[in-house]
């Protein structure tokens, strides 16, 4: 059956800097094949206008474009993933009650940059799953980080980071999770169906966790699918400080990591449980017992300007 798509989109308070390249983005991205709608949330931010934002995309009746706000409702001191939770919850009931009878929900979240748009929903349907996800890195663009919750136990409680990814990447670049984020995801309707977000954080450590993961492990729990993710492809993370970074695979390597359930200090520095670093040659005589080696895949964070990003893609500035 031919896929019918929705995109949806959140540009919250202080989001405003995703305005240059957003729009483009949008329209790019429901040009493809199956798509035949947008719902772009406005969320506690009055410095974009709704109408004139709707008309800025120019997709006529295909795009609604909405205010929603959620000053009202006592989110002050809430963690993250309580107010974003939010907000994915409602875009997912107007998703399960629109007359279009949608196959499947788009989260693009407003700072990601794909470098071709067009490819990125087939190459996700391409993937067969009731969820498909394209990898991106962390905005502080210090280190090759990104976060998913691996099938490996000695993973989940600090994710997937560090300085190589490891054999459950597979020669064509996707890899089977328990989580991972959602800035460039699709969703199956019967994942939406079976699995609302959660909404509620209090007394919740978030630093590593949030309505993604909770989202995904339930639909995998419920569904026995597990979340794929895609590493080729290059998508850009936009931060307010003016850069995007992106992770690439690079070659072979091998590589180590703590394989004990308490962290060691040694020469080396901190050594996380589950975290995977590249192996320096001297390493295997004198880290001693309780480490794990393999063979991985270099992670390569790139960063670039936003301007000079948005002058080789061609997107507005």
């Amino acid at each position: 059956m031919k896929p019918n798509i929705l995109i949806a989109t959140q540009i919250s308070e202080g989001k405003e800097y995703c305005l240059r390249f957003i729009r483009d983005e949008l329209k790019k991205l429901a040009a493809s094949d199956g798509v035949s709608g947008v719902l772009c949330t406005i969320v506690d931010n009055a410095k974009v206008e709704v109408d004139e934002f709707r008309k800025s995309l120019d997709l006529g009746d295909s795009v609604v474009v909405e205010k929603l706000d959620l000053d009202g409702r006592a989110f002050a001191g809430k963690p993250s993933p309580t107010r974003i939770g939010t907000v994915r919850e409602h875009q997912r009931q107007k998703f399960l009650r629109s007359k279009t009878n949608y196959s499947h929900l788009y989260f693009h979240d407003c700072d990601i940059i794909h470098p071709d748009p067009s490819e990125v929903i087939p190459k996700l349907l391409s993937m067969d799953t009731h969820i498909a996800a394209n990898a991106y890195c962390m905005r502080s663009f210090e280190y090759p980080i990104f976060v998913v919750l691996t099938e490996d136990p000695g993973e989940d409680v600090y994710g997937r980071w560090g300085e190589t990814v490891s054999k459950p990447v597979k020669h064509n670049g996707l890899m089977e999770v328990r989580g991972c984020g959602m800035g460039s995801m699709l969703i199956s309707r019967k994942a939406l169906e079976t699995v609302a977000f959660r909404t509620d954080y209090d007394g919740v450590d978030t630093s590593w966790y949030g309505e993604d993961f909770d989202f995904c492990i339930e639909v995998n729990d419920k569904l026995h699918s597990p979340p794929k993710v895609r590493f080729i492809g290059g998508v850009w993370h936009v931060s307010e400080n003016g850069y995007a970074g992106r992770i690439t695979l690079g070659d072979e390597c091998e590589q180590v990591r703590n394989a004990q359930s308490t962290p060691v200090t040694n020469k080396w520095g901190a050594w996380l449980p589950g975290v995977w670093r590249i192996t320096e040659p001297m390493m295997r005589e004198l880290l001693g017992p309780g480490f794990e080696y393999s063979t991985g895949r270099r992670l390569i964070l790139e960063t670039e300007k936003v301007d000079d990003l948005c002058q080789k893609l061609e997107l507005s500035q």
